[in-house]
């Protein structure tokens, strides 16, 4: 008694087989682009979200300072407030925002004396700051960021570039734009802005012998 059997012949099977693996490596395909967009999805959000908040902060802060002082691309000091209403520039009235592509870091510095000062001792290193000083930016960034009291605060990270503006120049300035790009790739964000003193001291700020000052200098 004879059965008559069928199978699969040398040249199906490798069709079958060759049939799989497309389909196989398709799925692989979709699967790998599936993820890489959700990390490009979740990249993005995350860079927006931390360039608008540094960028708001930065703007809250010069809307309603007296003046920039001192400042390069992508450094920045100003007078924020005047504490005590004396028309002075202090120590710590001055803001320092500093940028370190190193590490990718935006940090916003001030001068924070130690609680246990006397009065007469804070006065003193106050009154110690002048516009002539404030307005340069070695001797300022060194009076607010190299004092042991500096206190700091982080604004940004994954910073790859920050760019400040003015115009006209510092300490002269009426308006700064702002250019901030947070990550690198396909999920690198850039946002620009521009801010500006709201309650400035530019009508006070006068220059002699190249010096700037808000009060004419002494004979």
């Amino acid at each position: 008694m004879s059965r008559n059997t069928k199978g699969f012949t040398l040249a199906e099977m490798l069709t079958s087989m060759l049939v799989m693996s497309i389909i196989s490596l398709a799925v692989v395909s979709l699967t790998m682009s599936l993820t890489t967009a959700q990390e490009y999805s979740a990249d993005f959000y995350r860079h927006v979200q931390i360039a608008r908040n540094s960028l708001r902060r930065i703007e809250r802060d010069i809307n309603k300072s007296k003046l920039i002082t001192a400042g390069n691309s992508n450094t920045l000091v100003y007078w924020l407030e005047d504490a005590n209403e004396n028309g002075d520039i202090e120590l710590t009235e001055l803001r320092l925002i500093t940028t370190d592509l190193a590490t990718g870091k935006v940090m916003l510095c001030r001068a924070e004396f130690p609680a246990f000062w006397p009065p007469l001792w804070k006065d003193q290193w106050d009154n110690a700051m002048t516009v002539p000083i404030a307005t340069n930016l070695n001797s300022a960034v060194s009076w607010i960021k190299n004092a042991q009291w500096a206190k700091q605060v982080e604004l940004a990270t994954e910073v790859t570039s920050l760019d400040f503006s003015a115009s006209p120049a510092i300490p002269t300035a009426e308006l700064l734009q702002i250019e901030l790009t947070v990550g690198e790739g396909p999920g690198a964000v850039q946002l620009r802005s521009t801010a500006s003193m709201r309650s400035n001291k530019l009508s006070d700020l006068f220059m002699d012998l190249g010096l700037y000052y808000l009060a004419p200098p002494e004979d």
